[in-house]
């Protein structure tokens, strides 16, 4: 928070930096704060936090939104983090795995995708169906 957009003023970067230091556990960080642009990079960098933001707050939401996405890079990274360390670790997905990202959330490296209202239980469609084209999607059929 920021002062300006609520009145209250608490958790700045230093905080978030300092928690992420010191846990292994991902941040969430909630900006209510005016000009989020600003300040997306600066907290993008704790750990590869989830950030959310309030798009009346910002001059341009979208923009907003793609600099805070960027995930199929950090897939990409995360699975090039993983092999190289020889870890035996999955990549999950959780959010938009969509039909146009599913291909390439897999291709990245995700092996586990949560799929929702923007894939297999997209609204007006089959579900036995959607089923069957996330199977292709990740090459299990």
């Amino acid at each position: 928070m920021d002062g300006h957009y609520v009145p209250n003023f608490t958790l700045g970067p230093d905080f978030c930096r300092r928690l992420a230091e010191r846990t292994s556990i991902p941040l969430h960080i909630h900006l209510m704060i005016e000009n989020p642009d600003a300040y997306i990079p600066v907290f993008a960098a704790f750990g590869n936090p989830a950030l959310y933001i309030h798009p009346e707050t910002s001059y341009h939401p979208l923009r907003s939104l793609q600099l805070i996405q960027n995930m199929i890079e950090k897939v990409v990274h995360l699975s090039r983090v993983i092999a190289e360390e020889g870890l035996q670790i999955r990549i999950e997905v959780d959010g938009n795995a969509s039909w146009q990202n599913i291909p390439r959330l897999v291709e990245a490296g995700a092996q586990i995708l949560v799929a929702g209202s923007s894939s297999i239980f997209e609204k007006g469609s089959d579900l036995k169906t959607n089923i069957h084209r996330l199977y292709e999607l990740v090459g299990l059929s």
